[in-house]
């Protein structure tokens, strides 16, 4: 419905404070804010490099998100809540988000660095008329900072970097005293560890530099208050030059203690303990990349919240059957960079897919669930990029650890599991990556597994006879996937599937689907050879094992006049002299004993 109106809450948990935004927003992205709340929260303090959550800040965060939510309940208003740094980084994280879950009714969802400066963009061009502009987006947070080049909404680079405001007062000012020595340490730790923006940023042209959240609107806002202007709230297209820059931080360095910093005009109170490495951040971003000024934005992570989360409601509501914009760009990059075979991605995943909707009324599974199936069928064979042995796994762990654009955490790892059970085993609780699921999501990894994957299966380098296996399989009872196993093993539907699905065409047929359909042979027990992709592992006793049975099958032995003929011979006298070199190491030990 075109400008449908939805009232929407956005919660940002940040490493510093935590932000809550109440808005109606419209279908085109236009929205009016209704309410908007902040609060301290220190997620991060007391953390070991950010590595474990203290009972305190969860305390404190458990606190703050049970208010928030009454806040979004009175206004009935949905919450989206997401978390950054902090939680993303932190080794416990487990045990907040399953203590939200089970007191407040919450799902938490953590981002990755790359997907937190999407969000931020998101927001920022609902603030700044930049949609048209080559843009630098720098967000700084308590525990990273945020880069991102883009224009017209597409992504063009993007990088997170852990150099926070409170990650650094941790790490340098701890004390709340400013010593000289620190700051001239902390400088140059900045100037080291922006170097990647630097050459990323080298041959690129922009348009305008654009500076998000809290440490740069407050150092606006002192700015301002420098100049004797007062304003309501935080400034909004703000410019920040560099000579003003270089005057704040000269003035806070000053400030020797935290007492002094919140006498500063225009200082946040909250923030006069971490405002220090803040501006030096700030100070640094300015010197590495040579800026003269940057526009500040009042809108950014929540804002962002708030129109991805209409675009994906949009999504449902028009029953989209294939991945949005930045999801599927983002999975093909992956593919791409990991030299994937387009044409055999494409026939996998129209082949699981097909078998995903005609078993629609007995998985019960939505359009969210088919987007895991189609990623995860686009990069099921991704592992070969690593290693033809064990490729599955390969492929669980590429998915797993990269930046995929408009996914969450969560929805990575299930992605990488529907993957990574494209071959071998089902899902079991000792193999890795899928015990640490919810149990929700591990019910949607087996049926994504069992019945929607035969398609993979039925394409993978294994037999044609897996499609069989794997539609033959049914949850078990004590599974709470709502898949019921029909008294035959099957549904009619996955076996008719499946066994259409093996039927090839010959090399000839006029079909140009772009797929590999003319090149698999499920006939044959073994993956075929591709002479494209070089054998990036060789072990001579799996080698010269499959060479044994290859030279015991007569149908299969070469005739003399082939010219395989002295390649086969040449195997076989290497495969006996290394038999005869095995039998010599087992004997040897023995002739020692007699001697």
């Amino acid at each position: 419905m075109p400008n449908s109106l939805r009232r929407l809450a956005a919660i940002d948990i940040g490493t510093n404070s935590f932000h809550l935004v109440i808005a109606d927003v419209k279908s085109n992205g236009k929205f009016t804010v209704l309410s908007k709340d902040k609060e301290v929260v220190r997620l991060g303090e007391g953390m070991t490099d950010m590595k474990h959550l203290s009972e305190e800040a969860m305390d404190r965060a458990m606190g703050t998100l049970h208010r928030f939510k009454q806040l979004a309940q009175s206004m009935n208003a949905p919450v989206r809540a997401v978390a950054t740094s902090a939680v993303r980084e932190a080794l416990n994280r487990d045990v907040l988000l399953e203590r939200v879950r089970r007191e407040l009714g919450l799902e938490i969802e953590v981002v990755s660095g790359f997907e937190e400066a999407r969000l931020i963009y998101l927001g920022v061009m609902q603030a700044l008329p930049v949609y048209q502009k080559s843009i630098l987006l720098t967000d700084i947070g308590g525990g990273s900072t945020e880069f991102l080049a883009g224009q017209q909404g597409a992504v063009q680079y993007v990088n997170s970097l852990k150099i926070g405001a409170v990650r650094l007062t941790r790490r340098y000012f701890s004390s709340g005293t400013i010593k000289p020595k620190a700051v001239e340490e902390c400088r140059a730790y900045l100037a080291g560890a922006l170097n990647p923006i630097v050459r990323a940023m080298k041959q690129r042209a922009v348009d305008v530099v654009v500076g998000s959240s809290g440490t740069i609107l407050n150092t606006a806002s002192m700015i301002l208050a420098a100049r004797g202007t007062v304003t309501d709230g935080d400034p909004n297209a703000m410019s920040i030059k560099r000579q003003d820059l270089a005057a704040l931080v000269e003035t806070v360095l000053a400030a020797k203690t935290v007492e002094q910093r919140r006498a500063i005009p225009g200082i946040d109170p909250g923030r006069a303990d971490i405002i220090v490495a803040g501006v030096l951040i700030l100070e640094q971003i300015f010197a590495v990349l040579k800026l003269r000024e940057m526009i500040t934005s009042v809108y950014a992570l929540r804002e962002g919240i708030l129109l991805d989360t209409v675009q994906k409601l949009a999504g449902e509501d028009r029953m989209v059957d294939h991945l949005t914009d930045i999801r599927k760009a983002s999975i093909y990059h992956l593919a791409e960079s990991c030299h994937y075979e387009p044409r055999h991605s494409a026939t996998v995943r129209r082949t699981a897919l097909s078998l995903f909707d005609q078993l629609r009324e007995i998985h019960g599974l939505g359009g969210t669930e088919r987007e895991y199936l189609e990623a995860a069928s686009v990069l099921h064979d991704i592992g070969y990029h690593i290693s033809h042995s064990q490729h599955h796994k390969h492929s669980y762990y590429l998915i797993r650890h990269s930046e995929l654009l408009g996914f969450t955490d969560r929805e990575i790892e299930i992605i990488a599991n529907v993957a990574r059970y494209h071959r071998k085993s089902h899902p079991k609780s000792k193999h890795e990556g899928f015990p640490a699921l919810a149990e929700r999501d591990q019910q949607v990894v087996q049926a994504l597994s069992t019945d929607s994957t035969a398609g993979i299966r039925t394409f993978s380098p294994r037999s044609a006879s897996n499609a069989g296996a794997a539609a033959s399989r049914s949850i078990s009872p004590s599974s709470a996937t709502p898949i019921p196993a029909s008294s035959s093993g099957a549904p009619s539907a996955v076996r008719n599937s499946s066994s259409s699905s093996t039927k090839c065409p010959s090399r000839s047929s006029s079909n140009a689907d772009n797929d590999r359909t003319s090149l698999i042979r499920p006939s044959r027990p073994s993956r075929p050879f591709r002479p494209s992709r070089p054998f990036r592992s060789f072990r001579p006793s799996r080698s010269f094992r499959s060479f044994r049975s290859f030279r015991s099958s007569r149908s299969s032995r070469p005739s003399p006049s082939s010219p395989k003929f002295r390649i086969f011979e040449f195997c076989i006298t290497i495969d006996k002299r290394l038999s005869w070199l095995t039998s010599i190491s087992r004997i040897s030990p023995h002739m020692s004993e007699r001697k």
